[in-house]
């Protein structure tokens, strides 16, 4: 009798204490602070979304950039098993029951030439598109810059007045900071592989150096990929001289030019050709698919930004989930009236197939998340 009497006084203190917490008179604090960044186990589920048009098709090495202003995601060339793309599709975002590509500028008299493993990013504002560098279908690499009027649909080439311009290169990271065009790493043709960092200031139309080439910035190389949080780049992987699947992480301070190198046990094995984006609410960046020593890829990584760890999430299997690919682009989106807060991934390719299929990712936790509380009156 006294052990029930017990356990029924501890349940009633449970219900008590959270009738409390839920009227606000105490505060719901960690108990151990240095706890309170820690990964939590996160789960992947992914949903495949049919636009109801084929819009750009089969491809691979292409860029993909979510402007939230429109909401809208657009793409840029890229290149199929037959030929090479200059060619820009938005996807509206508004409507989930009939997403439908559009052409952009598909008339426009001057346009940048056909290519592919380019450096995008479309302005805050949903007003500009820009595009630089890139390679062409004979293996020509660009060191040009253009910009699309996404109003009139009007392209216009930069490069004249843009003064000194990153050398020629392809298949880089770059990204969208503080409305500019942020590009590193890279490889160019007759040139090699390159570790300097470049930034294109939208206000003004000019290139700046970020960080010249040198010994002490990350190795050089290609084949990887990158993506802006904030005033951060983060990019992995990759293939240098010496090794074609790096698995090492780097951040880098745009606005100082520091580059710092991710240190831990934990992390995705090393690759080249892989797909990242940030998902902002799980503050998480995230990693999907790739080449590595074993073949093509299909695993699912996060890095979480404020902890600087990775985690590898557990995911739906095939069919429920894309099939092993690289070359694919990926894109977080935020939460909107339409839309969870989420990832999108599209194309990519598959042994020799190039693939066409829109995916999104779900990310949530396995289990709830409970912190002890403190209690402290008001």
């Amino acid at each position: 009798m006294q052990s029930m009497t017990t356990r029924l006084c501890r349940v009633l203190t449970q219900v008590i204490l959270f009738l409390i917490i839920a009227s606000g008179n105490v505060q719901a604090t960690p108990a151990n602070p240095t706890n309170a960044g820690a990964a939590r186990a996160l789960l992947a589920q992914w949903q495949p979304l049919t636009p109801t048009n084929a819009g750009p098709g089969a491809r691979f090495d292409f860029a993909l950039h979510y402007n939230p202003a429109t909401d809208k995601l657009y793409l840029f060339g890229g290149r199929d098993n037959s030929q090479v793309y200059n060619d820009v599709w938005a996807l509206d975002l508004a409507d989930l029951a009939n997403l439908t590509w559009q052409p952009v500028a598909a008339n426009a008299p001057v346009k940048p030439a056909a290519r592919h493993s380019v450096a995008m990013v479309v302005d805050d504002a949903g007003t500009f598109m820009y595009v630089a560098t890139g390679q062409l279908s004979g293996g020509a690499t660009k060191d040009d810059i253009w910009r699309l009027d996404l109003t009139t649909e009007t392209w216009e080439e930069l490069s004249a007045t843009a003064g000194p311009a990153p050398i020629q290169r392809y298949a880089l990271a770059a990204g969208l900071v503080g409305n500019d065009l942020v590009l590193s790493h890279g490889f160019g043709s007759g040139v090699g592989r390159h570790n300097d960092t470049w930034r294109f200031d939208t206000a003004t139309n000019r290139w700046q150096v970020v960080v010249a080439s040198a010994t002490s910035n990350p190795v050089g190389r290609c084949l990887l990929d990158g993506v802006a949080v904030g005033n951060t780049l983060v990019m992995h992987g990759g293939c240098s001289n010496g090794d074609c699947t790096l698995d090492d992480t780097w951040l880098l301070d745009v606005d100082s030019g520091v580059w710092t190198e991710v240190v831990g046990d934990t992390k995705p094995a090393g690759r080249r050709l892989q797909g990242l984006a940030y998902a902002a609410e799980q503050d998480l960046v995230v990693l999907f698919g790739g080449q590595g020593d074993s073949g093509t890829l299909n695993d699912l990584w996060g890095f979480t930004m404020s902890t600087q760890r990775w985690q590898q999430l557990a995911s739906t299997a095939a069919p429920d989930a894309p099939t092993a690919r690289h070359s694919h682009k990926m894109i977080g989106i935020p939460a909107t009236a339409n839309w969870e807060a989420g990832v999108l991934v599209y194309g990519g390719r598959s042994g020799n197939s190039a693939l066409n299929d829109l995916w999104f990712l779900r990310l949530t936790p396995t289990q709830p998340h409970f912190l002890p509380v403190v209690l402290s009156a008001r």
